[in-house]
């Protein structure tokens, strides 16, 4: 899944929500209302047209206590947040128990 942060400058003062869309951003699965943070999905994929609006790609996407983090190479990496401190599902923070996706 691959978040988008619509970014389009419109002619009429329009909300720019952030939209759930599959890999090929093809189709949209979810959107997050511009200024909330709950997610609405879709029982069934909706295919789009983004000709003539622009997009910014969000490296992570929260959801309650975890967030998913697209690394420098792709890769997907689940950052939690518990009582006693974050953890992230990388290697680097398995074996130093420290990583750059924390942050």
């Amino acid at each position: 899944m691959i978040t988008l942060l619509e970014t389009t400058e419109w002619k009429i003062p329009t909300p720019n929500h952030t939209y759930l869309t599959n890999d090929t951003r093809t189709k949209v699965l979810g959107y997050i209302r511009a200024g909330e943070t709950e997610k609405t999905m879709f029982t069934t994929p909706i295919a789009w047209d983004t000709r003539g609006r622009t997009f910014k790609i969000l490296k992570h996407v929260v959801e309650g206590n975890t967030r998913i983090v697209v690394g420098s190479k792709g890769e997907k990496y689940t950052v939690t947040e518990t009582e006693s401190g974050v953890t992230c599902s990388c290697k680097g923070f398995q074996f130093r128990g420290q990583c750059r996706h924390i942050s």
